[in-house]
């Protein structure tokens, strides 16, 4: 008989303690109890044959100019992954018969996930009463790059795809418990290129770090310095939820990295935030999609000719169409103030929303309404020059007299 998700027994257990808010990033990988256990099922999954392919023929090179993409040939994950699903809509309902990560093999199951002090099931038998929810962690059997693992909180719930608190808490705990400083956790909505209806924020480890000195997409970020978990996850979720409502498809990515300001040697968490052009349809299998990892400077490409013939100028292109025509659809204008406004919500001392950062260029035919909603709201943030490093990370817009 075989077995499914609901066999999986395997299961780690992490506490509060457990979460590493101040890691020291150095040069040398270190390695968590989290990263170990992770590491070492995935090798053992590799090894014994439950992925689609190897990843030892991926050439990999980093595309000449400032901002360093880095490309990677995967054939294979185009010729051999799973097809993708039909997505016409953000807010696409679960559907129990197509595939989802219930039905996956328990031999992709690396482990269930469980913080044993906030009242969630345990693994040794014991069922507290106050929660009954399976966070499990399993393989992407098409695998991006070593480590790549996709996590589905809450799977008996039948979520479709798309962020909520628990499921943000749980990402960022799950950052928290690694120390790698290659771990990163990327989410696509519908629309933004997810594969699969079923809620799971995406895991890889990639291996050496390239340091974007410019990103060409103009989205929002979040940090974890100077607030908590519990508030950094409400301020992103208001965010993410506000698009979702709106049917704006959008990216999500978590990384650690330092605080934002001059010279800062503060660990963080950083959460970026792209509300994206909406993909409609079956994924289509161009050379390279613009999703989340796309987002981040990985590109993972298909085509043996286009990898040998990209250019910086066209990624950057490619990905700025992706996110400057994310209001592009009637009414979106009306959205812009609405969206305006959302950020004028957020911007509460401690909040790691950075600053203000535009996601369009006005045109000249932007009624005058709009343009002095968000004169208004510049007022309110009370928006200053920006320092040199986020003159270098972020599209800053420039403030009028």
């Amino acid at each position: 008989m075989l077995k499914t998700v609901q066999d999986a027994s395997d299961c780690f257990v992490y506490s509060e303690n457990d979460l590493l808010k101040n890691c020291q990033l150095d040069k040398d990988y270190q390695l968590s109890e989290f990263d170990i256990q992770l590491r070492k099922s995935w090798d053992d999954k590799m090894k014994n044959g439950h992925f689609r392919y190897h990843l030892d023929k991926v050439e990999t090179k980093i595309i000449p100019g400032s901002l360093k993409y880095v490309a990677q040939l995967n054939v294979k994950r185009a010729t051999e992954r799973r097809p993708p699903q039909n997505i016409t809509i953000v807010n696409q309902p679960f559907d129990s018969k197509v595939f989802n990560f219930t039905k996956v093999k328990e031999d992709e199951i690396i482990f269930r996930l469980d913080k044993s002090d906030d009242g969630q099931q345990q693994c040794n038998g014991h069922t507290d009463s106050k929660s009954e929810k399976r966070n499990i962690v399993m393989v992407n059997v098409s695998p991006l790059e070593y480590g790549h693992i996709l996590i589905c909180p809450d799977i008996d719930a039948s979520k479709p795809q798309l962020l909520d608190e628990y499921a943000l808490k749980l990402a960022i705990n799950c950052q928290l418990l690694s120390k790698h400083k290659g771990f990163r956790l990327g989410f696509n909505s519908l629309c933004a290129f997810a594969s699969v209806n079923h809620q799971h924020p995406v895991q890889h480890l990639k291996g050496p770090v390239y340091e974007l000195d410019v990103i060409p997409c103009k989205g929002f970020v979040f940090q974890l310095f100077g607030t908590t978990v519990d508030q950094l996850t409400k301020d992103v979720i208001k965010m993410t939820e506000y698009l979702q409502s709106n049917e704006v498809a959008h990216n999500v990515f978590m990384t650690r990295g330092t605080a934002f300001g001059d010279n800062s040697k503060e660990d963080t968490i950083r959460i970026y935030v792209w509300p994206r052009a909406k993909f409609i349809g079956v994924k289509e299998e161009a050379a390279f999609n613009v999703a989340v990892v796309e987002l981040a400077g990985h590109l993972p490409i298909k085509v043996e000719k286009l990898y040998e013939d990209l250019t910086e100028e066209l990624i950057s292109d490619t990905v700025n169409i992706a996110t400057t025509t994310a209001l592009s659809w009637p009414g979106g204008h009306k959205f812009v103030a609405a969206f305006l406004i959302l950020t004028a919500v957020l911007w509460i001392p401690g909040v790691a929303l950075v600053k203000y950062f535009r996601l369009i260029k006005w045109e000249p035919e932007t009624p005058a309404y709009f343009r002095e909603e968000e004169l208004k709201i510049e007022k309110e943030l009370k928006i200053y020059e920006p320092s040199d490093m986020e003159r270098k990370f972020f599209y800053w817009r420039e403030v009028l007299d």
